[in-house]
């Protein structure tokens, strides 16, 4: 990938299922660039720090890449919008900073068995969309998510949580989470 800095109006790239891909910091630099598709590579948490200077960023897909378990610096992208980050290797810990992403509308923690808790993610006021499926969390962990007042869809199938259902809306989620305060 060198030299794809110097295309500086590139606005989309897509580089998933690139399985020797284990660098993607030279995007940071690339001050148009809208949405990376970097899912299944190999990148790792140093090979994508520079990301954190993608400022216009609004779609990031890193599913599936194991070797990223700490996207915290991503939280100083504050358009970004839809974030993937589906079998990966973040814990609760290693998303904290995510609640800084106040424009987040999307978001996808499928299969990151490290996840146990996403109270920080209840500070998202634009958040429309988290999917937790097959992660560790529990009826305690989701309790802040009551204060994400645009949530339309939680997915909690295969968690720890006591019979959540399969689709909600907005008030049927404040119902049910209002449980665990």
């Amino acid at each position: 990938m060198a030299g794809i800095e110097t295309c500086r109006h590139l606005h989309l790239i897509n580089i998933g299922g690139c399985h020797e891909v284990t660098d993607i910091n030279m995007l940071g630099q690339l001050k148009e660039i809208r949405e990376i598709f970097a899912h299944e590579t190999s990148v790792t948490d140093d090979g994508i720090l520079g990301l954190a200077g993608c400022e216009n960023l609004e779609k990031l897909n890193l599913g599936g890449c194991r070797y990223i378990s700490n996207v915290n610096h991503l939280g100083r992208l504050t358009v970004l919008k839809e974030l993937h980050l589906w079998s990966t290797r973040v814990s609760s810990t290693g998303i904290q900073d995510l609640c800084y992403c106040t424009s987040l509308t999307e978001l996808i923690l499928d299969d990151c068995i490290h996840i146990t808790d996403v109270a920080s993610l209840g500070r998202l006021p634009s958040l429309r969309w988290l999917s937790l499926i097959g992660t560790e969390v529990s009826g305690h962990g989701i309790k802040d998510l009551i204060h994400c007042r645009s949530l339309e869809t939680l997915t909690l199938a295969g968690t720890r949580v006591d019979k959540p259902p399969k689709l909600w809306r907005h008030e049927a989620i404040t119902e049910y989470l209002s449980r665990f305060q």
